[in-house]
C-alpha cells in the first residue's frame, strides 16, 4: 500500500496505524477531524507524520504564507470566493434537514408527496434525509411521519460558513475551490511533471465546458498497461469529491521520487482521474444554487437538469430508482446516455478496455458500495466485492476513525436505476465501486472546509489499494495477524498466502528478505511452500531491544513480480523485539473490576451482557453478538435489547453513562492500548468519548471521539502519545444522548493494555523489571482464567509445569516479598 505505513489490524490483516502523508504547499496545516487529531511534524522531505492522537473538530493551524501581502491576497480571494455561497443563503432560511424513518410503502408515498429535496443517495423504506421548507415541515408533522432534525436552519449554516470563514489555506485541500481554481491546480500539477501526468478533455458538457481528466502514469511503462478510472462530482453539490480525486493525483505525482511504492505501481497501472464530470452543475452550485444536484440540461416545461447518475444505460428507465419527471432531482433524462457528460464517459470506457477498476466518488453517508443498484439480487462478484471492501474500509478507518459501511447499492441504501457502476460493471466489465464520502449527516453536503484534507487523507490508501489489487501479478495475505512485537531469542514463523493476481504464482520464486539492523543489507531466504496458496517464512531470532525489518517477494508466470509491502526493499514491515506484558486483557466474559456511573434518570446505562441486537431502519443499532474477532460471548453495551424490541427500547436516553476500568499499572516499558468499539447515533450528533487518566481518575485526556460506526472497529494507540504512563492508569468510555433526540447505542469489547519490555521476570506483568504490587491484579486474573494469552500464563507459571494454578501462588508471594 502506498504512502501509509501501518501496523496490522488483527481483524482483517490490513494496516492500521501510522500514516505518512505528503505536505501540500497549498494546505499547510495539521488535520483535526472528528475522530482523530493528526499531529504533524515537518520532515526533511516535507512530509506530514501522523502520530495518532484524538480530538473533536477544531480550527487547524496553517503554515505561514511568507508575507503579510500574500496573506491579505489570500484572505481577499477567499472572501470573494465565499461571497457566492452566502449570497443565496437567504432563500434557504428556515429550511431544515431532517431524517425521516420511513417504515412502509404508505409512509414512503407520504414522504414523496412532500416533494422535498432528498439529500440521501436515494429514497425508500428506511432512514431518508430530506431538506424541507417550513411549509413542508408542517405537512410532515401533519402526516405523522417520524423524523429527527439534522440541520436546524440550512440558510443560517450557509451564512455562518460564508461570513464566519477563517482562512485555512488555499484550495483545493485547505478550502473549497470553484471550477476555474481546480482546473488551474490541475494544469499546474501537469506542468510540474509532464513526464508523469497529462491533462485530457473527455468531451464537452451541455453548456460547452470541457470535462477535464488527469492521466497519471510511470514514465517508462507501455501505453496499454492496465488502468483505473476514478471520478468525482457527478452531482454538483457534492463539493468534497473533487478534492479527493485531485489529492490522489497530487500524491502520485509529487511523491514519485520519494515514496518507494509509487514507481513500481505506476509502471504497471495508469490512473485516469476526473475530479469534476458535471462541470456545468458545479459552476451553477457556486454562482446560483449551492445545493444544485443535476447537470444544466434545459427540459420541457421550463425545468433544468438531468441526474447524471440515473442516465447510464444499465436498466435505465426503471421507475424504481429513478424518475421520469423533469422536475425531479433523480430525473433520468429522455434516453440512456442522453447527456453529453455520461456519453463522454461511456465512450472513454469503451475506447479503453484496459480499465480494470472504477470508483465513482459521491457525498455524503460514508459508504463503500458496489453493484447492483437496480436489483437486490447479489452480483456474480459480490463475494469478491465484500472481500476487498473490508481492507478498504479498514484503511479509511485507520487515520481518523471514520467508519464506512459496506454493501451493494440496492440493499445498503435504496434502488438506483441507470447508475454509473451498474453500467461500468455490467456492460463494460469493470470492477466498480461507489463511495459516499463524509459525513454521515451532521453537515451533509455543507461539509466544513476544515474536513476536506482529512477526507482526502483517509481515502487515499483505500483508492490505491484497489488499483494495486486489480493489477498486481501476485498478491499476499498474512494468515495470522502480524504481532505487535517479536519475542526475543526465538525464531518467528510467518504464515502467508500468496495468491494469483493477473498471473499464476511461481512457488519457487517466493522469498523472504530480512535484516536485524537498519545498517545491514537485507538477507534473502526462500519461503517454504506448504501446498496450494500457503507458504511459510522463518525470521531468525533477534536480541531484545532491537528491531526486525522484512518484506516478501514473489513472481508470476508472466514475469511480473510483487512485494509485500509494495515497494520493497524501500518499503518494509518493521517490528520491535520485545517481551509482551499484559497488565489488563479483558473479553468481558468475567467481571474484572469495571465500574459504571450514570446520570440520574437516564436510560441505557452500560451493562455487561451477551448482546441482543436492535435495528433502526436499515441500520444495525446495537450489535447482535460481542466482537466477532475476539474471544468469549459477552461485551459491554448501552442497555440490553429484548427479542423483537424496537430500536429505542434500550438505547441511551439522557446521560452520560460512563464505563471505567480498574486501576492498571503501566509504569514499566512502552505501553499500548487496544480495544474494539461500536457506536451508532441515528442523527450523528452524539458521540462516544474514550479517555485515559494517569492519576487514578483525577483528570482525563480524550484519545478518541467516536461518531457513528455500527460495526466492531479495532483501535490501537500508544499511551505515551497522549500522556505519560504511570502506575495509576484508568480508561473510560462515555456516551450520552443529550438532548434526547436520537437512537444512540454503543458497545465495547476485548480491551487490552500491553507493555513492550525487555523484562521477562516471572510474575512481572507491568514490565518494570520486578515483581511488585502493580502485578497482583494481573496475576490473579491469569490464575482465575480470565486471561488466556500464552505469554501471560508463562509469566504466572513459577514452577514450570505449563499451568498457572494454585501451586504458583506461593512462589509469586515470595517474589512479591523479595525472598
Amino acid at each position: 500500500m502506498i504512502g501509509p505505513r501501518f501496523a496490522t489490524n488483527p481483524a482483517s490483516n490490513v494496516v492500521v496505524q501510522a500514516v505518512r502523508i505528503p505536505y501540500m504547499a497549498s494546505c499547510g496545516h495539521s488535520a483535526r477531524t472528528n475522530g482523530l487529531q493528526a499531529r504533524s511534524t515537518r520532515s526533511r522531505n516535507d512530509a506530514w507524520i501522523l502520530t495518532g492522537t484524538t480530538n473533536d473538530i477544531s480550527t487547524p493551524r496553517w503554515a505561514p504564507i511568507g508575507s503579510a501581502l500574500a496573506f491579505m491576497r489570500l484572505a481577499i480571494a477567499v472572501a470573494i470566493t465565499y461571497s457566492a455561497s452566502g449570497a443565496y443563503a437567504d432563500e434557504f432560511d428556515g429550511h431544515r434537514v431532517v431524517r425521516i424513518d420511513v417504515r412502509n410503502e404508505a409512509e414512503l408515498q407520504l414522504m414523496r408527496d412532500l416533494d422535498a429535496d432528498v439529500w440521501s443517495h436515494g429514497e425508500g423504506i428506511g432512514l431518508v434525509d430530506v431538506r424541507v421548507t417550513p411549509g413542508q415541515r408542517d405537512a410532515l408533522d401533519a402526516a405523522g411521519l417520524s423524523y429527527e432534525t439534522l440541520i436546524d436552519d440550512v440558510g443560517a449554516l450557509m451564512r455562518a460558513q460564508a461570513e464566519g470563514f477563517e482562512p485555512r489555506g488555499a484550495p483545493p485541500f485547505g478550502d473549497y475551490g470553484d471550477f476555474a481554481t481546480l482546473v488551474a491546480h490541475m494544469n499546474a500539477l501537469v506542468a510540474a511533471r509532464p513526464d508523469l501526468a497529462q491533462i485530457v478533455s473527455l468531451g464537452n458538457t451541455i453548456e460547452g465546458r470541457p470535462i477535464w481528466m488527469i492521466h497519471v502514469h510511470g514514465p517508462n511503462a507501455p501505453p496499454n498497461r492496465p488502468a483505473v478510472f476514478y471520478n468525482g462530482c457527478q452531482h454538483a453539490r457534492e463539493w468534497v469529491s473533487p478534492p479527493v480525486v485531485l489529492y490522489l493525483a497530487d500524491y502520485l505525482v509529487n511523491n514519485y521520487d520519494t515514496d518507494p511504492a509509487i514507481p513500481p505501481l505506476l509502471e504497471r497501472v495508469s490512473f485516469y482521474l476526473a475530479p469534476i464530470v458535471n462541470s456545468d452543475g458545479y459552476v451553477f452550485s457556486w454562482t446560483n444554487n449551492r445545493l444544485w444536484r443535476k447537470n444544466r440540461r434545459p427540459n420541457a416545461g421550463g425545468t433544468f437538469g438531468v441526474d447524471l447518475n440515473r442516465n447510464w444505460g444499465n436498466h435505465w428507465g426503471n421507475n424504481n430508482g429513478s424518475s421520469g419527471s423533469p422536475g425531479s432531482d433523480t430525473y433520468r433524462g429522455t434516453a440512456a446516455f442522453s447527456e453529453p457528460e455520461t456519453a463522454a464517459l461511456r465512450d472513454f470506457f469503451l475506447a479503453h478496455p484496459e480499465i480494470r477498476a472504477y470508483i465513482d466518488f459521491h457525498s455524503y453517508s460514508q459508504l463503500t458500495m458496489w453493484p447492483w443498484g437496480w436489483t437486490s439480487t447479489p452480483s456474480p462478484a459480490d463475494a469478491a466485492y465484500r472481500e476487498d471492501g473490508r481492507p478498504m474500509r479498514d484503511a479509511i478507518l485507520a487515520p481518523f476513525g471514520t467508519v464506512h459501511l459496506l454493501g451493494p447499492v440496492y440493499t445498503t441504501i435504496y434502488p438506483v436505476s441507470g447508475g454509473s457502476i451498474d453500467w461500468t460493471y455490467g456492460d463494460a466489465g469493470v470492477y466498480s465501486y461507489a463511495w459516499e464520502l463524509r459525513d454521515s449527516g451532521q453537515f451533509g453536503f455543507l461539509l466544513p472546509a476544515v474536513q476536506i484534507l482529512p477526507t482526502c487523507i483517509e481515502n487515499l490508501p483505500a483508492a490505491i489499494y484497489l488499483a494495486d489489487r486489480v493489477t498486481a501479478p501476485v498478491r499476499f495475505r498474512f494468515i495470522d495477524p502480524l504481532p505487535s512485537a517479536f519475542a526475543p531469542g526465538q525464531a518467528t514463523t510467518l504464515n502467508v498466502e500468496i495468491l494469483p493476481g493477473t498471473q499464476v504464482v511461481v512457488p519457487s520464486s517466493a522469498q523472504l528478505f530480512y535484516r536485524l539492523s537498519s545498517f545491514d543489507p537485507f538477507t534473502s531466504a526462500p519461503m517454504t511452500h506448504l501446498g496450494g496458496s500457503r507458504y511459510e517464512a522463518a525470521l531468525p531470532a533477534a536480541t531484545c531491544g532491537g528491531r526486525v525489518d522484512f518484506y516478501l517477494s514473489a513472481a508470476g508466470t508472466g514475469g511480473g513480480t510483487n512485494t509485500e509491502p509494495l515497494g520493497g526493499p524501500g518499503a518494509f514491515h518493521a517490528r520491535p523485539v520485545r517481551y509482551r506484558a499484559l497488565p489488563l486483557i479483558d473479553d468481558f466474559d468475567q467481571e474484572q473490576g469495571w465500574s459504571v456511573s450514570s446520570a440520574a434518570n437516564m436510560q441505557g446505562a452500560w451493562v455487561r451482557v451477551a448482546p441482543i441486537g436492535t435495528t433502526n431502519g436499515i441500520r444495525q443499532a446495537q450489535p447482535n453478538n460481542d466482537n466477532v474477532f475476539g474471544s468469549g460471548t459477552h461485551c459491554y453495551v448501552t442497555g440490553q435489547g429484548v427479542p423483537g424490541g424496537g430500536p429505542g427500547a434500550a438505547d441511551v436516553d439522557g446521560g452520560p453513562t460512563i464505563l471505567t476500568s480498574p486501576l492498571v499499572d503501566l509504569s514499566g516499558g512502552e505501553a499500548w492500548l487496544s480495544y474494539y468499539r461500536w457506536m451508532y447515533c441515528s442523527n450523528d450528533n452524539d458521540v462516544m468519548q474514550v479517555q485515559l487518566s494517569n492519576n487514578g481518575g483525577a483528570s482525563w485526556t480524550t484519545i478518541e471521539t467516536v461518531r457513528t460506526g455500527p460495526f466492531w472497529s479495532y483501535r490501537r494507540f500508544r499511551v505515551s502519545d497522549f500522556l505519560a504512563p504511570t502506575g495509576q492508569m484508568k480508561l473510560r468510555f462515555s456516551v450520552q444522548d443529550n438532548p434526547d433526540n436520537s437512537v444512540t447505542e454503543a458497545a465495547v469489547d476485548d480491551v487490552m493494555f500491553e507493555i513492550l519490555t525487555c523484562s521477562d521476570t516471572a510474575g512481572d506483568f507491568n514490565g518494570n523489571g520486578q515483581v511488585d504490587a502493580g502485578d497482583i491484579g494481573a496475576f490473579v486474573r491469569v490464575l482465575l482464567g480470565y486471561t488466556r494469552a500464552s505469554d501471560q500464563i508463562a509469566r504466572a507459571d513459577f514452577n514450570g509445569d505449563g499451568l498457572a494454578d494454585g501451586e504458583d501462588v506461593g512462589p509469586f508471594v515470595e517474589a512479591l516479598a523479595g525472598d
